[in-house]
């Protein structure tokens, strides 16, 4: 995570790149904002994409593909800040704190770019991360519930277990991973059961189809669990987070 001097640096960034942000405020409300414009939920999905495949890029350490999706990634947040920075849309209109978390996102942005040219790609990748977090947290106090945010919830415990069985797993501790996976089991049933549906018939048909070989994925880690199969662990966790990455690129 963040070292003391790292965290001083971030605050000193986003301070300074949200201070740009409000700045920018009059003119973003003014004669640029285009009422015939998208509407948010075009912008934001547009934008959603391109993170998204940034976002894994610099998980999977692909800098030059990363480098690409960020500079779509913050093209599509500045089309989506000058509509809607000082006109927010119908759910969040009463949001006291929106402009400032738009501000916030605008600077961890903005310092995935800097890590990236840095060359600097896990640092790049924990900036990004925040973005979705804020989201999530505008959400759910706007209480607007959405998909991908139960995805984000999963993968909170998805993650530990991926480290518990990477970093071994022996006689003593393979009842506490047994734990872990039955609530990581429960978490992905959360997931299944949140009700998305998407627009065409052949995306609801993938989301099950990729539902299905995630659910499937945790109960043959499940079962290596309880035959004490200790070679497996390894790749059978990598199964479940791989389609769990598929979900979450589709859909999420």
């Amino acid at each position: 995570m963040w070292g003391s001097a790292r965290c001083a640096g971030l605050a000193v960034v986003l301070c300074a790149v949200s201070c740009l942000v409000c700045a920018a405020g009059a003119a973003l409300a003014g004669e640029r904002y285009d009422p015939t414009a998208p509407p948010f939920s075009s912008l934001y999905n547009a934008f959603n994409d391109s993170y998204k495949q940034a976002l894994y890029a610099t998980q999977q350490g692909d800098e030059e593909r990363a480098g690409s999706e960020l500079g779509a990634t913050r093209m599509t947040w500045q089309m989506l800040l000058t509509q809607y920075y000082r006109n927010p849309p119908e759910s969040y209109r009463r949001d006291a704190r929106w402009q400032g978390d738009l501000a916030t996102i605008t600077g961890y942005i903005e310092i995935a770019k800097m890590e990236l040219g840095a060359k600097k790609v896990p640092e790049a990748h924990e900036a990004l991360e925040q973005v979705r977090r804020i989201w999530m947290a505008v959400r759910q106090r706007n209480g607007v519930r959405w998909f991908s945010d139960e995805l984000t919830r999963f993968e909170d415990v998805l993650e530990p277990v991926v480290l518990f069985v990477t970093g071994g797993v022996s006689d003593s501790s393979i009842g506490q991973l047994a734990g872990k996976l039955e609530k990581l089991a429960s978490a992905w049933q959360q997931v299944a059961a949140f009700g998305y549906r998407p627009a065409s018939a052949e995306r609801q048909k993938l989301l099950q189809d990729m539902i299905a070989a995630e659910t499937q994925a945790i109960s043959n880690l499940r079962k290596a669990v309880a035959g004490r199969d200790y070679p497996s662990l390894r790749p059978l966790v990598m199964e479940v987070r791989k389609a769990f990455a598929a979900v979450y690129l589709a859909f999420g």
